[in-house]
């Protein structure tokens, strides 16, 4: 996995990303992460976090395969 500080930009996503590609409320978004549904984001200052768009997409092929 790539250091936070070497992606470029568009390997990143952003909260309002996320709630759009799965089309959830970010209630539900929090709930999954917390309870280890779904990837963890990375906060990368106090009020800034990404996801990483791969682990994202590997999320949503194990959920489509099962």
């Amino acid at each position: 996995m790539k250091n936070i500080n070497d992606m470029q930009l568009n390997d990143l996503l952003t909260t309002n990303d996320v709630l759009k590609i799965l089309n959830v409320t970010k209630r539900t978004l929090y709930t999954w992460m917390n309870s280890g549904k779904f990837p963890k984001n990375k906060k990368v200052s106090a009020r800034k976090v990404y996801w990483i768009r791969s682990e994202i997409q590997s999320w949503l092929n194990n959920v489509a395969n099962k």
